[in-house]
């Protein structure tokens, strides 16, 4: 948030501010979620399976995703935007990378809703859908520990679309490695 000239952190604002900015991002990646459904039903179903099943590679994926989604942002920030082709440029690239966020966000929930929904015994989109919405809209309510939460959260829907994007994603049970049994 910009107030006067100077960039507020997450950590500056009050509790309310917070849950709006974050459960406010959650509620408009539950409203992609139709649209990944219905154009690319495959991609998104490889992404959450992904999601699921190499939760933790997915997170480091996330990671280094992140880093590198900082560095062209902070790259044209720091060489200002002083010709109309460099705000073209930065707005393009701000633009393109905020969807790809939000369409990650969008897998995230629908992993975590999935997963939860699992354990209850009922698996549906839908189901999975309301419940890691829900799941994440109140865990940002959280005063410390929430935005820790649904930050790891996104950053393993985003190391998983990265997967996904760009072919090493689709990560199913058969090719999954198996630890040796440990003998006593």
């Amino acid at each position: 948030m910009v107030f006067g000239g100077q960039i507020d952190t997450l950590s500056t604002v009050s509790g309310v501010e917070q849950f709006q900015i974050l459960g406010g991002g959650t509620i408009i990646a539950v409203c992609l979620v139709p649209f990944l459904l219905a154009f690319a039903p495959k991609w998104t179903a490889d992404a959450t399976r992904t999601a699921r099943t190499s939760t933790l590679l997915s997170f480091g994926v996330g990671i280094v995703g992140a880093v590198g989604y900082a560095i062209p942002l902070l790259i044209l920030v720091g060489f200002g935007v002083h010709s109309q082709f460099r705000a073209l440029s930065w707005l393009d690239t701000l633009t393109i990378q905020a969807c790809f966020v939000l369409v990650s966000d969008a897998v995230a929930i629908l992993a975590l809703g999935k997963t939860i929904s699992r354990r209850s015994g009922r698996l549906t989109t839908w189901l999975g859908v309301l419940v890691g919405s829900t799941t994440l809209v109140g865990l940002s309510a959280v005063p410390i520990l929430g935005p820790i939460v649904v930050g790891v959260v996104a950053l393993v829907g985003f190391g998983a679309s990265l997967r996904r994007t760009f072919g090493s994603g689709v990560t199913t049970d058969a090719n999954r490695t198996i630890p040796p049994r440990r003998r006593l």
